[in-house]
């Protein structure tokens, strides 16, 4: 199995972890024995395939009760793929040491404090979640919008959060590849796919997707990954670098201005796009948008 196949399955597991996924079930989508599979996939990721789906399915909960904490526990549990209360309170607890519903029921910065000490990150301005930051702040004043997209077909490179500057040059190795090839043209349109939660997920298993519009899938090398993302409504929201900035802006989003949005977040992935153009102005150095996808609340 090749790196891509790994790929595949950590797309598979991020668009389907609220559906049943055995070891079996991911190991045919890439033609080898699971013992096989597994092997690989834990090689490539240092997870088994099975934690990556249980981190993913416990990221999603841990998000949505942060965000939407209204939702009742056994919807939270269904909808990101335990078929009981009790199986994921279990698995939650497991996790984060505490129950969903103590979870929930915690003041807002001690949510925080609780997923870093799990995420083992060490890089969260807590002020943001301060109640006064918050509240001198007026959702009317956020220069966010709700955007709809068309689908995109794209070809990917594979990196992490953990480093700016290795999501800049794999930037670049993209671009060099695709003009060697002739497939850079006036249309195309090259950004990031954020496939977890900073907030949740030590940066260096922040899974972090290079990408670039193609209208034709081409020949691909190994690394690399052709997916389709559908048409579907997004907030176009302003984000900084380094992530700690763009945290916090992303705090904002979801503590001002979502609750008066009549939207609710949907579990998929973000896109992170560059204002200007990459050719132009590098990575580290541009501006960009975090377009986070939206479900009628």
């Amino acid at each position: 199995m090749k790196r891509s196949g790994v790929e595949k399955i950590r797309h598979l597991i991020k668009k389907q972890f609220s559906e049943p996924l055995s070891l079996a079930d991911m190991a045919k989508h890439v033609f080898v024995s699971p013992f096989h599979f597994q092997r690989i996939f834990k090689e490539s990721t240092g997870e088994s395939p099975t934690q990556y789906l249980t981190r993913v399915r416990l990221e999603a909960a841990a998000h949505t009760i942060l965000t939407g904490p209204q939702q009742s526990m056994l919807a939270v549990a269904l909808d990101c793929g335990y078929n009981s209360l009790e199986h994921f309170s279990r698995a939650f607890k497991k996790a984060y040491g505490v129950s969903p519903s103590a979870f929930r029921d915690l003041p807002e910065a001690e949510k925080i404090q609780l997923l870093q000490t799990c995420s083992q990150r060490n890089d969260i301005d807590f002020t943001v979640f301060n109640p006064d930051n918050i509240a001198a702040v007026n959702a009317r004043d956020m220069p966010i919008e709700v955007v709809k997209l068309p689908a995109y077909q794209v070809i990917t490179l594979p990196t992490t959060l953990a480093s700016l500057q290795a999501i800049e040059d794999r930037f670049e190795q993209l671009l060099q590849w695709a003009s060697a090839r002739d497939l850079v043209k006036q249309s195309t349109e090259f950004f990031g796919l954020v496939m977890d939660y900073p907030l949740f997920t030590a940066l260096d298993k922040c899974h972090y997707l290079v990408a670039m519009t193609v209208s034709e899938t081409p020949d691909i090398a190994d690394e690399m990954q052709a997916i389709t993302i559908p048409a579907a409504t997004y907030a176009r929201i302003p984000v900084r670098l380094p992530i700690n900035e763009m945290m916090q802006d992303m705090t904002l989003f979801w503590k001002i201005w979502l609750p008066q949005s009549g939207y609710r977040i949907k579990h998929e992935t973000a896109l992170h796009w560059p204002q200007l153009s990459l050719q132009q102005t590098p990575f580290c150095a541009n501006r960009h948008h975090l377009f986070i996808q939206l479900d009628p609340a």
